[in-house]
């Protein structure tokens, strides 16, 4: 039998639950799609022969370090109301939580989840420090602001953000001749 790794569980089970509930194979939120298009490398791609951008790394590693995060924890979300049900698992001491397999997936998820909080924690702060070298180093570190700043607590912020983002990726795609897959798709 295959070991999986508790993130490789979590998207199994994420996927088994909207095939289930949906009746589809997968569901795309605005927040899932914006993600995976802005981490495409076909938005940030430097010219041919030109520097690989560090900015474009770090955002990309950063992009998909919080996209986990975010899958992480629909699965805790789900595992803890499969304990509070079956279990009562708010009325349960710790120790009880933890002899259960639920809870025991539970401390998992929450430490692999601290765990890619800390790698992100840390490549937000290499890419303040990091100066973009390309248009494609901007925008990707616009997308990364993107998805710090969120559209409910700062609607104005983020529009101005998502805007200039959307901007940039026109007028790049516009100054090289030719259209950057996806930048008209955006769900912003």
């Amino acid at each position: 039998m295959k070991a999986i790794s508790v993130m490789e569980a979590a998207v199994a089970d994420d996927q088994s639950v909207r095939a289930k509930s949906q009746g589809v194979s997968f569901a795309l939120s605005r927040r899932g799609v914006f993600t995976g298009l802005a981490a495409s490398p076909e938005f940030v791609k430097t010219p041919s022969g030109a520097a690989e951008d560090r900015a474009v790394d770090l955002s990309e590693r950063w992009l998909a370090a919080n996209a986990e995060i975010d899958c992480l924890q629909r699965a805790w979300g789900r595992c803890e109301h499969v304990l509070a049900r079956k279990y009562n698992g708010f009325g349960l001491s710790q120790d009880e939580r933890r002899a259960l397999p639920e809870g025991r997936k539970l401390d998992a998820l929450s430490a692999e989840m601290e765990a890619l909080g800390w790698e992100c924690d840390a490549l937000l702060r290499a890419l303040t420090k990091t100066s973009a070298q390309t248009l494609g180093g901007v925008i990707a570190r616009l997308t990364v602001a993107t998805g710090l700043i969120y559209p409910d607590d700062h609607p104005e912020a983020h529009g101005l953000v998502s805007r200039s983002l959307r901007d940039l990726k026109a007028l790049t795609a516009k100054a090289q001749g030719r259209r950057i897959r996806g930048c008209e798709a955006i769900p912003l």
